[in-house]
This record gives structure tokens, C-alpha cells and sequence, in this order.
């Protein structure tokens, strides 16, 4: 009787933490100025092509690991979306900064890129670099 009445209340218990949790804060949105100024980040720094590189690169050196035939390789590549990965990823990174602060990252980034026209540098965070490594892993499964 004394253990019914234990389980009870353990049940009772955890049913009560489980709903206090409640659901994940939504995800930072950029306003309309700041997408601008994130839009002109992306520009500048090519990220897009950075993506689109690093994610064919991926994918080519498994199929080589583990023996893809072509088709296999096009299927992977099909899942390739820059613009849906930017959009949840680097909009969402982008978009904990003021105005004034990406402002500045753009300036840096400018002066930093003029030196190195042969490749482009970009800011990160570990989120974005995770976020990237989960999607290529997503893209060989």
C-alpha cells in the first residue's frame, strides 16, 4: 500500500515539472534594418559560396570513404539549401546584435576582406559552426 501510494506521488511529481517546462523561446528574429545589414554581411563575406563549398566538400570526400556511385553523391547534393540554412542559422545568429554593432562588423569585415580578395573572412559563432557540422552530417545519412 505504501509503495502504490509512493508511485502516486512520484507520478504526480514529474507530471507537474514535465508541463511547468513549457515550450523553447522562439527563435531571435533580425528586424527589417538589421536583415538589411545581414544581408550585406552575407554579401561581403560569401558566406553562401562558403556553405556551398564546404558541403560539396563533405559530401564528396564520404562518397569517396564509403564508395558512392554518382547517383548516390547527386542525391546528397540535392540536399544541399543555402538559403534555408542561412535563413535559420546565420539570420538567427546575426540577430541577437544591434544595429550599431553589425554596423561595425560590416566595417571590419570590409577592411579585413580587401586585404585577402582570394578568400573571404567571416565571423562565428560555436552554435553556427555546430548547426553547419549537424547539417552536413544530416546530408550523407
Amino acid at each position: 500500500m505504501l509503495k502504490q501510494i509512493f508511485s502516486i506521488f512520484f507520478v504526480c511529481v514529474i507530471q507537474s515539472i514535465a508541463f511547468s517546462q513549457g515550450p523553447p523561446p522562439p527563435m531571435d528574429m533580425a528586424t527589417e534594418e538589421n536583415q538589411v545589414l545581414i544581408d550585406e554581411i552575407i554579401k561581403i563575406t560569401k558566406i553562401k559560396e562558403h556553405y556551398a563549398q564546404t558541403c560539396t566538400y563533405f559530401i564528396e570526400r564520404t562518397a569517396k570513404e564509403k564508395g558512392w556511385d554518382s547517383k548516390e553523391v547527386e542525391k546528397r547534393m540535392q540536399r544541399i539549401n543555402i538559403d534555408n540554412f542561412i535563413e535559420m542559422n546565420f539570420y538567427n545568429t546575426m540577430a541577437t546584435f544591434s544595429s550599431e554593432e553589425l554596423k561595425e562588423i560590416i566595417t571590419f569585415l570590409k577592411k579585413v576582406n580587401q586585404k585577402t580578395p582570394y578568400t573571404s573572412f567571416f565571423l562565428s559563432d560555436s552554435i553556427l559552426v555546430n548547426n553547419l557540422f549537424n547539417h552536413m552530417q544530416h546530408m550523407i545519412e
